[in-house]
């Protein structure tokens, strides 16, 4: 788990330490969990609370999102907020 969470990321705390994370930072409010990455393309999860007034639609800052697969608490409501798996050129 890394040492500094960004803000945003540290209500998060124990279910992003559950995801094993290798790097975590903020897109905006957002946070993005990475989980691999493999051949310059970064994964892992990108969790949108509730409170965030953005959302990258349409593949904006390179991520393309898609619903949270591979971990029994991804459909994750609380404290207010939808986990998505994603991808990221480096």
């Amino acid at each position: 788990m890394p040492p500094n969470l960004p803000v945003a990321a540290a209500e998060y705390r124990g279910f992003i330490k559950s995801l094993h994370p290798i790097k975590v930072y903020e897109d905006r409010g957002n946070v993005v969990v990475v989980q691999k990455i493999d051949g310059g393309v970064e994964s892992g999860k990108y969790i949108v609370p509730f409170v965030s007034s953005h959302f990258p639609f349409g593949g904006e800052g390179g991520f393309t999102l898609a619903p949270a697969t591979g971990c029994p608490s991804c459909i994750y409501q609380g404290p207010g907020a939808v986990v998505y798996d994603y991808r990221k050129g480096q």
